[in-house]
């Protein structure tokens, strides 16, 4: 629906979440993610995007009692679909034009940094195609990590999240079509009772939005 100020409002669901096996990792290990990520299967969300092309709100609907690893890759899905839309310059751009935009983005478990560096490559009709890179950061912070057992503290260490997109606008399509690549690394300190240990995580995020 569109609002009369603009703004779209649209729904999305996540049909399926899979683990690509890479050599090296316990055979063990990919099976409890591959039966951890079944609970995402279904998950839906709503967003809205405001007429110069703005993400103002990405929602995904977080089922209870998702263990932290799935909680902290669906905030990141979450926050990777607010990029699959194109925020336009005020000022009028064409093929070859770059623009950045930075901002806070406070997650459910911290907070974080993002830079998006857009290119248009080219305009086609009411076809425009562009190019994304995009970073995210964050400061050493604690952890808001629901479930902890009593007396567990869980602090970040480091993060870092790179990535490209290719996406298509299409002006009689309500979202972009899009196809999202991205490596995230991150390493958390837990402290149970003064016993500290550094849980590293390295995901690699592969997602495609296709409007319907």
């Amino acid at each position: 629906s569109v609002s009369p100020e603009g703004d779209l409002s649209y729904a999305f669901t996540i049909p399926t979440a899979e683990v690509d096996a890479e050599a090296g990792v316990p055979e063990q290990m990919l099976t409890q993610l591959r039966q951890s990520l079944k609970l995402l299967a279904g998950i839906r969300g709503t967003g809205v995007i405001a007429a110069n092309g703005v993400n103002k709100k990405v929602k995904v609907d977080l089922p209870p009692g998702l263990p932290p690893m799935l909680t902290q890759l669906l905030e990141s899905v979450q926050q990777q679909m607010g990029q699959m839309a194109a925020p336009l310059p005020a000022e009028a751009v064409g093929p070859g034009s770059t623009w950045t935009v930075n901002q806070p983005l406070d997650l459910k478990l911290f907070k974080v940094g993002q830079r998006v560096t857009y290119t248009l490559v080219s305009v086609e009709g009411n076809q425009a195609r562009l190019k994304l890179a995009l970073e995210q950061y964050a400061n050493a912070q604690g952890i808001a990590a629901p479930g902890l057992p009593a007396g567990q503290k869980m602090r970040l260490k480091q993060l870092k999240m790179t990535g490209t997109s290719e996406m298509t606008l299409d002006l009689t399509q309500p979202v972009a079509t899009a196809k999202m690549n991205g490596v995230s690394e991150n390493v958390m300190e837990i402290d149970a009772g003064g016993q500290t240990q550094d849980l590293k995580m390295k995901m690699k995020i592969a997602m495609t939005l296709t409007p319907k």
